[in-house]
């Protein structure tokens, strides 16, 4: 299954053959026909156990079993990281994402797993003692969002200088968040904004 999606990734769903994921396997390609009578079975089964892996890599962000993660983590873990690997990494989950959210069984997958990144960080955002946690989990998970297309567009080739750029951004609106209302809307008003 990991190589239907790395074939995938790579290549789009053309790329994707019994023969293509056997080869890449290194297992015989009658083997992959045996578990997988059709590409679209193999596909949905591969997309299906890789959101679960994700999803549950995910919660360890937001265990109640007293391991603290801070909002740094979580954004190196959704890929905005100064690790040209996992920037790699999160390229691949992006396009994954993309593809799956363009059919029709799949995009279930899609939903949960936004609604495990703006549970995480929701989560976190409580333990920050956050304004409107929800509302703020939900602007900072889109804004995460973005910046991976952003990634995806650029295949992770991005600078340092762009991913705290990015993360800034993301820490500022969390800033803003934990003001008092009162303060935020009496700048926003002396900005003109």
């Amino acid at each position: 299954m990991v190589a239907a999606l790395d074939l995938f990734s790579d290549g789009g769903a053309r790329s994707v053959t019994h023969r293509a994921v056997a080869a890449a396997a290194g297992v015989p390609a009658a083997t992959v026909g045996y578990y997988f009578g059709s590409i679209d079975e193999l596909m949905y089964r591969s997309f299906e156990e890789h959101f679960a892996r994700w999803i549950q890599e995910l919660g360890a962000y937001v265990r109640p079993d007293g391991s603290e993660h801070t909002l740094d983590d979580l954004l190196d873990f959704l890929g905005l990281s100064s690790d040209a690997e996992v920037r790699t990494s999160h390229v691949r989950m992006t396009r994954l994402f993309l593809a799956a959210s363009d059919d029709e069984r799949l995009r279930p997958l899609v939903a949960e797993s936004v609604l495990a990144v703006e549970g995480a960080i929701e989560a976190l955002l409580r333990r920050l003692r956050v304004n409107r946690p929800r509302d703020t989990a939900q602007v900072v998970a889109t804004m995460t969002g973005g910046c991976a297309l952003r990634l995806s567009a650029s295949r992770g080739n991005v600078s340092e200088e762009d991913t705290d750029r990015m993360r800034r951004a993301i820490y500022q609106v969390v800033t803003a968040a934990m003001l008092p209302d009162d303060v935020v809307e009496a700048t926003r008003r002396s900005l003109g904004l």
